[in-house]
């Protein structure tokens, strides 16, 4: 190794800085220049596998995205159909005459079925 003074100009006045100005052997050049390819290699080999990685994360969101799509469809068919339900419902109520065996109407066990449903005893 060896070492250079140099003198830089600033304002007019010179100062002197200390420079290393290092020379390697042919086998720490050589070394130098492995460590240098490998690395560029597993730069390389890192990028690609961010690059796949972000590839199977954007398929994913697709795919989920896609997904979220039918099933807001579905909400809405079902939404619909309860509303179509619920008015055929209505239609029909007013002139139902028909009663439970035990003399509950359709509006009671409605809400004895409803009730089930809330405390779980639900048995079918």
């Amino acid at each position: 190794m060896s070492s250079t003074l140099d003198t830089v100009t600033v304002s007019e006045r010179p100062i002197e800085t200390s420079v290393m100005k290092t020379e390697f052997s042919p086998e720490e050049d050589e070394r130098k220049k492995r460590r240098r390819e490998r690395n560029k290699i597993a730069a390389a080999k890192c990028r690609n596998k961010k690059k796949e990685k972000t590839e199977c994360l954007q398929k994913e969101s697709e795919k989920l995205e896609t997904i979220n799509a039918e099933l807001k469809a579905q909400i809405e068919e079902l939404k619909n159909e309860k509303q179509h339900l619920i008015y055929m419902l209505n239609l029909h109520r007013p002139t139902c005459i028909v009663r439970a065996q035990n003399g509950r109407t359709p509006e009671d066990e409605r809400n004895l079925f409803i009730q089930q449903i809330k405390e779980g005893t639900l048995q079918g």
